[in-house]
């Protein structure tokens, strides 16, 4: 086979309690518990400090907030909105920390325009963003953050609807045209230890957002001693702007990026114990890497959309397929191992995993389901007991 590179419905209760914050009738208001919320504009901070309050930008590339400073900045306890990126910074060596703040993705109501990412930052020393409620964002992006030993933490955040649409100008989005973008995509982060991806809740819906790789892990890498970790996540659905098309190479979580060299390739990584569902073309997959683990993860897909329609662009649920260009040293000791996978194709077959590029012995004891509904179903139920159990709360407590 090859494979191409690049949904039950949510429960009333859970869709009412994740939009408590919510737009009027004309989209441009944000109300918490019935009451309008004062916005200021655009903030810029050069100093460093802790920032509470909300802001908005209701002007495409404009951020809601600039990080201009190294010193130590967190943002907290924020609503944030607009048309533009929530939070970007330019600068080298930022410190960050963004937590407990709910954004909202505007549409920028230009022709081929952009929606905003939630986090946007070059090269940080060190970046944590933690108990974050994101709705219509384009996600988290993190840049060529180079050798920094202070880590980047993506952890307890709540996410509907990672959106990669281009705007058509006149309110809406268009059918076709997108940016390719993520919940989380590491791009060039090289060497760096202390990284980890964990307990972060994540649901796109059909012809409500474009997601292509909800983690992408591009050309970049952990450490020997301190593998960058993506665990115990939940991430449902990856759809391309019309979710009957088979044009789609977009998935749930990736080691990506084609290089020729060892210290450019994507490295020292470890999946584990998440939980992928109804993703597509994929759910998890090594297209490039070394040294990346693979185990203990469910990967369950019925390849059916909530309205019961085949998703054309349905492909396979685990996989380990290689540039061959690609030096070999730089696909090495890979293993995909006790992983749980039910995967139905656009055909209406199974095909629980594809593994060509495996060493030998390297991808084993997998076990194969049929998945149903109802098996898609449970896994939402089996994470929020998961996250009783840990007493593990996601999302932003601030409209509760």
């Amino acid at each position: 086979m090859s494979h191409k590179r690049s949904a039950f419905p949510i429960v009333v209760k859970y869709a009412m309690a994740f939009f408590a914050l919510a737009l009027n009738a004309h989209g441009d208001t944000i109300t918490s518990d019935s009451k309008p919320l004062e916005y200021r504009a655009p903030l810029v901070i050069s100093a460093g400090g802790i920032h509470r309050g909300n802001w908005e930008s209701a002007v495409p590339n404009v951020p809601a907030i600039t990080v201009n400073t190294t010193a130590a900045v967190v943002i907290e306890d924020c609503h944030l909105r607009g048309k533009s990126h929530m939070i970007r910074s330019l600068l080298p060596g930022t410190n960050i920390t963004v937590r407990n703040c709910i954004a909202q993705g505007f549409n920028p109501n230009v022709l081929d325009g952009e929606t905003g990412r939630f986090v946007s930052v070059y090269m940080p020393a060190r970046l944590i963003v933690e108990n974050n409620t994101l709705l219509g964002t384009a996600g988290i992006y993190v840049d060529g953050a180079g050798k920094s030993n202070e880590g980047i933490a993506i952890r307890y955040n709540k996410a509907l609807n990672i959106e990669g649409r281009l705007s058509n100008g006149v309110g809406g989005y268009s059918s076709k045209k997108f940016l390719p973008v993520q919940f989380t995509q590491l791009n060039n982060v090289r060497a760096t230890s202390g990284i980890e991806i964990a307990w972060n809740e994540v649901i796109n819906e059909p012809r409500r957002s474009r997601v292509e790789d909800n983690i992408n892990v591009y050309r970049s890498s952990g450490t020997s001693d301190s593998p960058i970790l993506i665990h115990d996540n939940y991430i449902r659905g990856a759809y391309p702007n019309e979710p009957l098309s088979d044009n789609f190479s977009g998935g749930g979580i990736i080691t990506d990026g084609d290089v020729t060299t060892l210290a450019e390739a994507t490295g020292y990584v470890r999946i584990y114990n998440n939980q992928v569902v109804n993703t597509s073309n994929y759910g998890v997959g090594i297209a490039s890497g070394h040294h990346v683990l693979v185990w203990n993860n469910r990967v369950i897909a019925t390849g059916k959309l909530p309205d019961g329609n085949r998703i054309a662009s349905a492909n396979v649920g685990l996989y380990v397929s290689v540039n061959p260009k690609s030096p070999l040293e730089n696909f090495a000791g890979n293993s995909v191992a006790k992983n749980t996978v039910g995967w139905i194709n656009a055909k209406g077959g199974s095909n629980p995993w594809w593994f060509p590029s495996c060493q030998e012995g390297m991808c084993a004891a997998n076990t194969p389901i049929i998945p149903t509904e109802a098996w898609e179903k449970a896994e939402f139920v089996s994470w929020q007991t998961k996250l009783s159990s840990n007493n593990i709360r996601v999302g932003s407590n601030l409209d509760d």
